[in-house]
């Protein structure tokens, strides 16, 4: 989904669920979904990677519309991604949701030792 610096993903008959997933695993943070939007969507969504040394910082502010397909100019379409927001602001901007930091609790399991046991078969 992330390519030199330009993330691109297409949900077709999608739940937010599935969006959430997809933006924890972009983040390698976990991110629960708190819609309450019940349905399936389809929907694209385009942003710089802002781990990229040449991806844009937009806040997302304004309408970016979608950016993907075919251009006849590599060069247009590498500056409509440079310019392109980040994950945070393209999910703000073109879906119209919102990420929002919060602590909550979480179950966590620490094995701390293991032994092996032989039995015979």
């Amino acid at each position: 989904m992330v390519f030199n610096g330009r993330g691109i993903y297409r949900g077709e008959n999608q739940t937010m669920g599935d969006l959430a997933r997809m933006v924890s695993n972009q983040l390698a943070k976990p991110v629960d979904d708190h819609t309450g939007l019940a349905g399936r969507y389809d929907f694209s969504l385009n942003w710089s990677d802002d781990s990229s040394p040449s991806a844009g910082h937009s806040s997302g502010g304004g309408d970016h519309g979608d950016r993907g397909g075919a251009s006849a100019g590599g060069a247009a379409l590498t500056s409509d991604f440079a310019s392109s927001p980040t994950l945070f602001g393209a999910l703000q901007a073109q879906l119209g949701l919102r990420l929002e930091k919060k602590k909550a609790s979480a179950n966590v399991f620490v094995v701390d030792r293991v032994t092996a046991s032989r039995t015979p078969n």
